[in-house]
């Protein structure tokens, strides 16, 4: 009827995307100049725990296709993250103009390992796609459930796609961190290690940029 509450659902998606523009709003806000640190880079553990939130989100979707819209929001809010800001204003923290987002990017650099680390164990514990596309199916009528079954996949599957893509800008940020992959890499147990190789891998192979310094 026209009386009853919101699905849980509906309810989910509005606080989800209240969430995804205060952060989002919080994170942009970085003067060009300043002598102190905004606010949420002086405690970037306070945002590496409503990003992780916002992951086990994901995982936790009633469908692909809410699953996808929240991957795709948690990797904008990685990549601003990362960068120290809403756009990229200098290539590196260590280059030449050091603005202020330079600074706060150094300042969360430590914390980006966090990130990653939290993103593999999450994709460790995941179960995969077909059983992510059984549990939604079973939310959905059983006279229903068949066609659905493809459209379901194609969300679930985006999901995937989505979040290794939106590892990117994480990685990015810790380029000429050696020292901290590398303690990343010995902090993590099998297999989370094998998987942060073979992720760091990838992107030294499809992504950096060549002969840039």
């Amino acid at each position: 009827s026209s009386s009853s509450p919101p699905t849980s659902v509906e309810e989910e998606e509005e606080l989800l995307a209240v969430a995804y523009s205060l952060l989002l709003a919080v994170m942009a806000h970085v003067p060009p100049d300043g002598r102190l640190l905004v606010p949420w880079a002086r405690k970037p553990h306070v945002m590496v725990e409503l990003l992780k939130s916002f992951l086990e989100a994901v995982y936790k979707a009633k469908s692909g296709a809410q699953g996808a819209r929240i991957a795709s929001q948690l990797t904008r809010l990685w990549q601003t993250f990362g960068q120290g800001g809403l756009q990229m204003k200098t290539q590196s923290a260590r280059g030449s103009k050091f603005t202020h987002q330079a600074k706060v990017q150094t300042a969360v650099h430590k914390f980006v390992i966090l990130l990653i680390a939290h993103a593999l164990d999450q994709q460790c514990r995941w179960a995969g796609v077909e059983a992510a596309v059984a549990r939604s199916l079973n939310r959905v009528d059983p006279t229903l459930r068949a066609a659905q079954r493809p459209s379901e996949t194609r969300g679930w599957k985006e999901v995937v796609s989505v979040l290794q893509t939106g590892m990117t800008p994480l990685l990015a940020s810790l380029d000429g961190l050696d020292h901290a992959k590398q303690s990343l890499y010995v902090s993590l147990r099998d297999p989370l290690n094998t998987m942060f190789r073979e992720l760091n891998e990838n992107y030294q192979k499809h992504y950096k940029y060549i002969g840039e310094a």
